[in-house]
């Protein structure tokens, strides 16, 4: 009792202050993340009286959009109440991973992991963004922290506590309505939870009717499931990569390496790629472990983190086993903790926390250093070129105009406040149907935009990103030509252009 008192409180003190360190460093940081603008600019329709899937078209679950829309509306359109969720997230799952390690191993390994596992997370800035995979991966461990308490200590209050969060998290991002069917099954092949699968289940329905009740309400139900069927025809195809896929292929980082550049790559490689490398270690490891030393608590966290991972299809690249990391974290340090000797469990805490302590002052230098700007959604602080792009546009367009931005970096419509005259909030090129790219251009020709964000990209650049999509449709041509023959250039910073009506200015140059 008294050992589980302390654990509790190490927990919440690491969580308050892992929220605090995300907070100061990435809660008013803007940089190039080209994804986060589609939650920002969702939660901002959503806030401002438009309905998800009926009036403007995503295919993800609704759980991101209405928790920003939420924020916005209690405390504003600002970029720190939008990062409200990604802080809470990390913080969370760092404590989250403090206590499931504590039960499993030691507290000076839980500590220590709990500590890495933030640091290691948060050392890209770029990817401490709103997103709904942060906050699904959120609540899908707070699921099975609840079950593996349940585990230890049968309990309504658990059983309750995991279904609520199981069912949060499929609503937030659809793919893990799989972990909640895993634990289902698992609660009903175990006789002695038997009993707690009607609290499970009774707890994920409540929610799940909330979410069902709410759609209905405001018809966009029927759309809903539109879009889901949008996503099994579109997404899967251009959005399919290899297992630990990163942007631009492992050999572009050696390029331009010398003998000591690529050793340090390596290095770095070697704890970047962690996210992949941890669920092939325990899928290596755990089963060997486990025929001599049978654990059903470790078995319930192996199956769950396997259908964590099934989430990630058709993109399991090295991003989304970031987001999903936190289990393999928990059960590569369990497995190295009973499996090494004293000095291997040295040796390896050595390197990781050195590494990460490098890595927090890198972070920490790189915040104290970057360059401030006031803005329409707060001030910001981010590299100089991102924020001259800022700048620039900010200077451009204003909150009453009506604003297109082609063909992606949405984040432009919340940092402006500017309305969109179309559904979308972006266009991903390869990935869209000639039918949507028609409905846009049938909007934009009936409403034009007051002013357009324009970003001119190369095929090859796409298929950086998106390796499988069809290059004989990453042009949308008829959207192209729309905006040069009817828009010219007012301004440029960067790769950006910004975009009035002619004969403003000179024509459009690619």
């Amino acid at each position: 009792m008294e050992r589980n008192r302390g654990a509790a409180w190490w927990a919440l003190g690491l969580f308050l202050a892992a929220a605090l360190y995300i907070a100061w460093n990435s809660a008013a940081r803007f940089g190039d993340n080209i994804d986060e603008g589609i939650y920002l600019d969702g939660g901002l329709r959503l806030a401002r009286g438009q309905m998800l899937y009926r009036d403007f078209f995503t295919y993800l679950a609704p759980g991101t959009f209405a928790a920003l829309a939420a924020l916005f509306r209690t405390f504003g359109e600002s970029l720190a109440a939008a990062r409200v969720p990604v802080t809470v997230d990390l913080a969370l799952m760092t404590a989250l991973v403090f206590v499931l390690v504590d039960r499993l191993a030691t507290r000076r390994a839980a500590i220590g992991v709990a500590a890495c596992y933030l640091i290691f997370q948060t050392f890209n800035p770029n990817f401490v963004v709103a997103n709904h995979r942060w906050d699904s991966s959120a609540l899908s461990l707070a699921a099975v922290t609840c079950a593996f308490l349940l585990l230890e200590r049968a309990s309504h209050w658990w059983a309750a506590g995991a279904g609520i969060c199981a069912a949060l998290a499929a609503w937030t991002t659809f793919s893990f309505a799989l972990l909640c069917l895993v634990m289902a099954a698992w609660l009903l092949y175990d006789r002695g939870l038997r009993r707690y699968v009607v609290t499970y289940a009774a707890a994920a329905g409540v929610i799940s009717a909330a979410f069902l009740s709410w759609l209905a309400w405001n018809h966009a139900l029927l759309p809903m499931l539109q879009g889901i069927l949008w996503s099994a025809r579109n997404y899967s195809g251009p959005n399919r990569t290899v297992y630990g896929y990163v942007i631009g292929g492992y050999g572009d980082l050696f390029q331009r390496a010398g003998p000591i550049e690529s050793a340090l790559l390596s290095l770095m490689l070697l704890l970047v790629t962690l996210p992949a490398t941890m669920p092939l270690i325990c899928a290596a490891g755990w089963p060997l472990r486990l025929r001599a030393h049978p654990e059903r608590r470790i078995v319930f966290l192996l199956i769950s983190s396997a259908a964590i991972l099934v989430s990630t299809w058709p993109r399991p690249d090295m991003t989304h086993l970031m987001y999903i990391s936190a289990l393999p974290y928990v059960l590569t340090t369990v497995l190295l903790a009973r499996t090494l000797g004293r000095h291997g469990q040295a040796v390896v805490a050595a390197l990781v926390l050195v590494s990460a302590a490098c890595e927090t002052g890198f972070s920490v230098y790189y915040r104290i250093k970057e360059p401030t700007l006031a803005t329409r959604v707060g001030v910001l602080h981010g590299k100089p070129e991102h924020l001259a792009v800022l700048r620039t546009i900010q200077a451009q367009v204003s909150s009453n105009q009506t604003l297109f931005v082609f063909p992606y970096w949405p984040v432009f419509y919340f940092t402006t406040g500017a309305r969109n005259p179309t559904r979308f909030s972006y266009l991903q090129p390869g990935m869209f149907p000639k039918q949507d790219e028609d409905e846009v251009l049938r909007a934009l020709s009936a409403h034009p935009p007051h002013a357009v964000i324009y970003r001119p990209v190369a095929p090859a650049s796409y298929l950086r990103i998106w390796p499988s999509s069809n290059p004989a449709r990453l042009q949308m041509t008829e959207i192209e030509e729309f905006l040069h023959n009817r828009y010219r250039v007012a301004a440029r910073e960067g790769k950006f252009q910004i975009l009035r009506p002619a004969p403003l200015t000179p024509p459009l140059t690619p």
